[in-house]
């Protein structure tokens, strides 16, 4: 996740929320909407949310079509029963305001906070902070909740390879791979906070090497679940075409479950140092390929006898990714 794009966001949140009323309702909603929607980085975390709660987006256009009466507080209690429900439905209420020129003016934001019945001179003020506090900041804590996740993951990785090529450098290498992904990465993942509850799973593209999630959540909320990384462990010794292998297996696993990340933990048994020639990126030195709006990392754990010795110059291995 980009930082940067967090960064602007927050400000054109900042610069939404200081607005004047005319101005919040007409022009900074819009600008709000189309920013996310035109940052790939946001666009694939709000994306997979309403793709996972559609169900609420025909029931949200009939309520913006409803007589001004019917408040969102009366749909919240009836349809609502969790956070990220309530995020989809204030996505679908902005998107179809920022383009629906009728909803535009009072019924914009008092559809949504209901009446205020307390009135005073600053009673537009009062209005334009409750809409942006009940309808705008949820999405901004739904993205940095995700984006968080996302950076816990790329740490705990980078750690793992720490505690491989340095600490655990013999145990590794002596073991073959099915012993490693699910007994050596399986129990780091558990030290780090996360159940590896779903070992050699089957979902519907194969079976899964390393499914992890944070304590507490059950297999039927599976397909839920707020906090999950999809882990591939795979072993080199030269061979190329593994590189492939295991970046297909993690792009299916993404796509079975909708998720925006995931890893692939390359064990590199060779002396060479491996170069990713087509990847779009990296982030904390961890390269990845971007695909189908989500991000694959390679994480190389360099075990080779050569790695340990500063005065050798190491050859290089690179490699492409068929896609």
């Amino acid at each position: 996740m980009a930082i940067q794009s967090i960064k602007k966001l927050e400000n054109i949140a900042s610069f939404l929320k200081n607005s004047g009323k005319k101005s919040f309702q007409n022009h900074a909603l819009s600008l709000f909407v189309n920013y996310i929607e035109n940052e790939p980085d946001l666009w694939c975390i709000i994306n997979i949310l309403l793709d996972k709660n559609k169900n609420h987006q025909d029931k949200m256009m009939k309520f913006l079509s409803a007589s001004c009466d019917n408040y969102f507080s009366e749909y919240r209690r009836d349809n609502i029963k969790s956070f990220n429900e309530y995020v989809a439905c204030c996505w679908f209420y902005l998107k179809d305001i920022s383009l629906t020129e009728k909803f535009r003016g009072d019924p914009t934001i008092n559809k949504f906070i209901g009446p205020i019945y307390d009135r005073a001179d600053n009673e537009d003020e009062k209005q334009k902070l409750l809409f942006y506090h009940e309808c705008i900041n949820p999405i901004i804590l739904y993205i940095k909740l995700q984006s968080d996740h996302f950076q816990n993951a790329v740490t705990v990785l980078k750690r793992y390879k720490i505690l491989c090529e340095w600490y655990d450098r013999k145990q590794v290498i002596d073991n073959e791979e099915i012993i490693i992904t699910n007994g050596h990465l399986n129990r780091y993942l558990f030290d780090q906070g996360f159940t590896y509850s779903l070992s050699e799973t089957n979902v519907p593209s194969g079976r899964i090497d390393n499914f992890a999630f944070s304590v507490g959540i059950s297999k039927d909320q599976l397909k839920e679940l707020p906090d999950v990384i999809v882990v591939e462990g795979k072993i080199f010794k030269g061979r190329k075409e593994n590189f492939s292998d295991v970046f297909e297996q993690v792009r299916k696993r993404l796509n079975d479950f909708n998720l925006l990340d995931g890893y692939c933990v390359i064990y590199n048994k060779t002396n060479n140092v491996i170069r990713l020639l087509n990847q779009n990126g990296e982030i904390a030195g961890i390269p990845y390929i971007f695909i189908d709006g989500k991000k694959i990392f390679f994480i190389f754990i360099n075990l080779g006898a050569d790695f340990l010795n500063s005065t050798k110059n190491l050859k290089r291995v690179d490699i492409n990714i068929k896609i």
